[in-house]
């Protein structure tokens, strides 16, 4: 799959971030299909790759819809790869993080 997404970027011109927002909104399609997900709880487990990134845009599409979402990301944040890093840090944590908490979150929390 790896080798997919790079030539989907490098042949075709279109982002990483974009193919990461795609595969999460087809994945919260899927979930949300087979039910509401208001006020349900939802844990996302993500690892450090870029699947991990599309678990985190997944989350962030799910809590946006009302789900209460929980992030687990499995290994060090410093180590995630950096579309996945900028997907977890700048629209599922913290949004997450707003949601539950009804507060905006300070970096030092989020990580």
């Amino acid at each position: 799959m790896r080798e997919i997404d790079r030539l989907t970027t490098e042949l075709c011109g279109i982002p990483s971030s974009v193919l990461m927002e795609n595969a999460a909104a087809a994945t919260a399609q899927i979930v949300t299909a087979r039910g509401s997900v208001l006020e349900k709880s939802i844990l996302v487990l993500c690892g450090p790759g870029n699947n991990g990134g599309d678990g985190a845009a997944t989350a962030r599409l799910l809590a946006l819809a009302g789900a209460k979402v929980d992030v687990v990301l499995f290994g060090k944040f410093e180590k995630t790869k950096a579309d996945a890093r900028e997907e977890s840090r700048s629209r599922c944590v913290h949004q997450v993080f707003r949601m539950r908490l009804g507060r905006e979150v300070e970096h030092s929390e989020a990580q």
